[in-house]
């Protein structure tokens, strides 16, 4: 009840002057768009680009049509993640093809896995706003989507392939750049409130608006379920693991005149999350949580000047995780048999980051009567991370205690993109980049990628080469098993594929061929038992693949879409260290399925006052290690899961919502002996203003 005063009064405070100050209309556009976000007005079916036409960012970071973007792009807009009322940007994720997602547990789990096109979870660069969101705290600087939720998301593009080009370090495997909303027009209100299994409720609320001169966006949430099974009720598990989130988001406009555009971002996140031990070995603990609170800060700004032939683009961004992992029996009683060892660990860090990007649109020109277009862009980027850590152990066989004090890292950057089209048919994007590390220097990367657009026939050629690298982290040079010895890991990426658009783009069919190869990837070894490890540099490995995707507009009504994805891993080559581990040799990667088959569906009735969406998804079987000390594995099993959700509009202000999650009520397990969530009934209301 104290939440949905809160939320109540908040959000009046915020509505009434508004409503009082508002004098005229906005004109709901932008001048330019920033190179780091997503301000585009498409509209998107199913969580794919409907049209050649549709504006794409963040495969160039510039406003591009798709049609001459040569990587694969998916795209989530903010109609599909209203039809889908799915709470979580994970679970959106889940039905993209080529990827994967692992949760260790119930809802928040203590870590929530994406993976793309089989690259490691540490690999995806995550981008909120233009705020680069992965942790430098975290042991391989991967973001946790756990506590993610789609609160004030207004649309998600997913790019595939390595990506260090435009976005340096974590981007091996891709992005996932996340743009927040921006109000336009008279203020507008929304409450919402929803119910269900495991005790689960969840309140959102948010106010947006804006004139010409000013715009806004405020969303606040709150959710408390009471999960379900951490670790597997198979292993005789019976303790629920709860899950509390708070976040805020706000962005606020400002347009003091016609060739300049300026915003602020701000996202807050607070948590906590039950869990039990991560072996599954030792039961339930009923006292374990993880703490969690983040802060992220954006403000950019984006200048055009010479009749929009030049944009600069420039902002600030600033993080903030403090991660705290507590067992309360830790320090104060003697562990038992049952539960052998307790600890408290921390993990500290903060990222400032300074942005410049330089575009210049030179006007268009004929060679041999052949149209040219020409797009430069030059960027110059510089970061410093820093991050600490500890671990205070008690075990039945003595206490243990590691500290990893303040450590900084520093990254200057600087890029360049070529983007030329020849008479609106051919398209090459070719870039380069250079990192200066301080720790291990200069590495350069670079991305080539031309595309064909046939607009007679509705067809696409594409192909896109990269290269990528991603620098130790902080936790692995210093940490936990931390050498200072490891170098960088690093990719080659490449795909070719072939779309085309039918009957006015109402049907859409493509497919791709992918092959990523990675080199000096690094593992942690087992040194000492449960006590010591080391990380190593893990020689080379590849992944390949083929993604198929077809979507049939069948009436202005009823769409359906349905995407395939095989997927190979396989280790070729190890260094001495691991040379005597046949198990690692020539097998695939753990929790990367070779199969994975979506279909989605979205039928809207009685004048788009009702809604229905249904997914399926079947994932198919791999692997996951039962002890990471020897490398032993065990099969994870393959399962279908199917979801409807359905909302209706009442009035014109209220809107009444139902979600059945898991109808099959499948049993599964992402993650080795940790359980999954079975069939559940969720519903709620939402009023609008």
């Amino acid at each position: 009840m104290k939440q949905t005063v809160f939320l109540l009064i908040l959000s009046y405070v915020f509505l009434k002057p508004l409503y009082a100050d508002q004098t005229k209309p906005s004109a709901g556009t932008q001048n330019s768009t920033p190179a780091q976000q997503m301000e585009t007005d498409n509209d998107t079916s199913a969580g794919y680009v409907k049209s050649p036409d549709d504006i794409v960012v963040v495969a160039t970071r510039l406003k591009t049509p798709y049609k001459k973007i040569g990587s694969s792009v998916t795209v989530i807009d903010q109609e599909y993640i209203e039809n889908s009322k799915k709470l979580k940007v994970v679970d959106l994720l889940e039905g993209v093809p080529g990827v994967t997602v692992a949760r260790s547990g119930a809802a928040g789990g203590e870590v929530t896995s994406v993976f793309i096109r089989g690259a490691d979870s540490d690999h995806t660069l995550v981008i909120i706003d233009g705020i680069e969101m992965n942790d430098p705290g975290n042991p391989t600087r991967s973001f946790d989507f756990g506590q993610l939720e789609v609160t004030n998301i207004e649309r998600i593009e997913i790019l595939r392939g390595a990506q260090s080009t435009m976005y340096g370090s974590d981007a091996m495997g891709g992005v996932i750049s996340i743009t927040t909303k921006r109000g336009k027009g008279k203020p507008q209100f929304y409450y919402s409130s929803e119910a269900g299994s495991f005790e689960t409720f969840r309140q959102e609320g948010g106010v947006s608006g804006g004139t010409d001169l000013f715009n806004y966006s405020f969303g606040m949430s709150y959710t408390d379920t009471q999960g379900h099974y951490s670790t597997s009720h198979n292993l005789g598990h019976r303790e629920k693991d709860g899950f509390e989130n708070l976040t805020v988001s706000g962005r606020l406009g400002l347009t003091p005149c016609e060739n300049l555009d300026l915003f602020t971002s701000i996202r807050y996140i607070d948590s906590k999350v039950g869990i039990d031990d991560g072996t599954g070995l030792f039961g339930d603990d009923p006292n374990r949580y993880n703490y969690s609170t983040g802060f992220f800060l954006r403000s950019q700004g984006t200048l055009t000047l010479f009749d929009d032939m030049y944009e600069h683009v420039f902002g600030y961004s600033y993080i903030k995780y403090d991660r705290d992992d507590k067992d309360r029996y830790s320090l104060n009683d003697t562990p038992t048999s049952n539960y052998p060892f307790y600890q408290n660990s921390y993990f500290n860090s903060y990222k400032h980051a300074f942005d410049s990007q330089h575009n210049i649109y030179f006007p268009e020109f004929n060679v041999l009567d052949i149209t040219v277009k020409n797009t430069f862009s030059l960027g110059i980027e510089y970061e410093q991370e820093r991050a600490e850590s500890g671990i205070i152990s008690e075990t039945r066989f003595g206490p243990y205690i590691s500290i990893a004090p303040w450590h900084t890292l520093d990254t200057w950057s600087l890029y360049v993109q070529d983007v030329i089209t020849l008479a609106d048919m051919l398209t090459t994007t070719i870039g380069g980049r250079w990192d200066r590390h301080s720790k291990f220097g200069t590495e350069g990367t670079i991305r080539v990628s031309p595309v064909l657009f046939i607009e007679q026939t509705g067809s696409k050629f594409k192909f896109a080469y990269s290269t990528g690298f991603k620098s130790p982290t902080i936790s692995e040079l210093y940490g936990f098993g931390g050498n200072e010895a490891l170098k960088p890991e690093k990719s080659v990426s490449w795909e070719i594929g072939f779309e085309q658009y039918l009957f006015d783009d109402r049907f859409r069919c493509g497919i791709t061929y992918f092959q990523n190869n990675f080199t000096d990837l690094i593992w942690t070894q087992e040194v000492v038992l449960w006590t010591t490890y080391q990380n190593y540099n893990l020689e080379e490995t590849e992944t390949n693949g083929i993604e198929l995707f077809a979507q049939w507009d069948v009436s202005k009504n009823f769409y359906l879409g349905m995407d395939y994805t095989y997927l190979q891993t396989k280790v070729l080559r190890a260094t001495d260290d691991f040379s005597s581990r046949d198990v690692l040799n020539r097998t695939s990667f753990i929790r990367r399925p070779k199969n994975k088959v979506g279909i989605h569906a979205n039928y809207s009735f009685f004048q788009d006052k009702g809604n229905l969406h249904a997914e399926l998804m079947y994932v198919g079987r791999c692997d996951d290690f039962s002890d990471f000390s020897t490398y032993t594995r065990a099969r994870l099993e393959g399962y279908t899961i199917f979801n409807l959700t359905g909302r209706y509009k009442v009035t014109d202000n209220i809107e009444i919502f139902g979600k059945l999650v898991n109808i099959f009520d499948e049993y599964y397990e992402q993650v080795l002996d940790y359980d999954s969530q079975r069939f559940s009934l969720f519903g709620g209301v939402k009023i609008t203003l």
